[in-house]
């Protein structure tokens, strides 16, 4: 009776140690999101960055009641475009560390343990 017991806990521990259940998340960001949310923020950083010089020079001479205005706006576009461009660097270099790749784990099956392509999510980190 004690074998019985000692085995059916062994193979419930088995059981819940090697099978996994498949988790489907929609709010956690995957490599392209990330790339694709880098590509778009580069975008909008190389038009702030090529926007401001022409606020700059060119609100004054097509609005004349307000040359200092548009001056400081095209001035401050400048800062916002090197906001932008470290923001989209730091989202490409997180969609560099993670990737998404199948990994083989051992899982019990009928007659025994058998490797199975489980996909998984992984993120290097560095030291």
């Amino acid at each position: 009776m004690k074998k019985n017991i000692v085995f059916i806990l062994l193979l419930m521990l088995s059981v819940t140690t090697f099978s996994q259940q498949i988790i489907i998340n929609d709010a956690a960001p995957t490599k392209p999101d990330y790339l694709k949310r880098s590509k778009n923020q580069q975008k909008i950083a190389t038009i702030l960055l090529l926007s401001g010089p022409v606020i700059i020079f060119g609100g004054p001479l097509i609005l004349r009641d307000i040359p200092y205005e548009t001056m400081i706006v095209g001035f401050l576009t400048l800062p916002a475009s090197i906001t932008m461009f470290i923001i989209a660097s730091g989202n490409q270099k997180k969609a560099m560390r993670l990737s998404f790749k199948n990994e083989t784990a051992p899982q019990l099956m009928e007659k025994g343990f058998v490797n199975k392509a489980v996909p998984s999510l992984s993120l290097k980190i560095n030291l």
